[in-house]
């Protein structure tokens, strides 16, 4: 589902540059950079508001780097992929694939727990340098209770969208994520 996309009804690309339009304000006033798109649950669409995002704020002329952390999760195939970046193998702007108006990276390959654990300070550091280079820093997080992994990149962020699809987490497991968020100072 993209905004390019023809058969994406208006009313939902409104509501993207609604999104967007808010998104910017808030960072234009506060000085924000980096963001952290996350949620309760697999599947809730954190992944797909990220990127929705990052396309229309990219169309309102924004400079946009989008990063998936779902370190665990191989998903784009190209080479090289943000692995390389974190294993010190390369600066973050090598593994950068233009997306649109957006540059995009995440892993080629799933990370291994160790592997996770032990790539925390570059991702600190790739971010920092993103902070630099572009207007707007958007970081895809995995599930909740999966912050752990990603708590580096939580720290280095300036403010979080939670995102809640309706009747599919209890409210319970909403109030532990957005706690767990909270403790990370975002």
């Amino acid at each position: 589902l993209t905004l390019t996309n023809p058969h994406v009804p208006e009313h939902y690309r409104e509501a993207a540059r609604g999104l967007a339009m808010r998104l910017e304000r808030r960072m234009a006033a506060s000085g924000d950079k980096v963001l952290l798109f996350c949620g309760t649950l697999p599947g809730e669409g954190v992944r797909t508001t990220a990127m929705t995002a990052a396309h229309a704020l990219g169309e309102m002329g924004k400079s946009v780097v989008l990063i998936d952390l779902d370190l665990k999760r191989g998903m784009d195939k190209r080479s090289p992929g943000l692995e390389a970046c974190l294993f010190g193998h390369c600066p973050v702007q090598e593994v950068l694939h233009r997306r649109g108006a957006e540059r995009y990276a995440a892993c080629s390959r799933g990370l291994s727990p160790r592997e996770v654990l032990a790539v925390g300070e570059n991702l600190r550091g790739a971010i920092a340098s993103l902070r630099e280079d572009a207007d707007c820093v958007l970081l895809i997080a995995p599930e909740s209770a999966r912050f752990a992994e990603i708590l580096p990149a939580a720290e280095s962020c300036d403010a979080a969208v939670y995102v809640i699809e309706q009747d599919r987490a209890s409210r319970t497991k909403i109030k532990a994520g957005i706690e767990k968020l909270l403790s990370c100072d975002v």
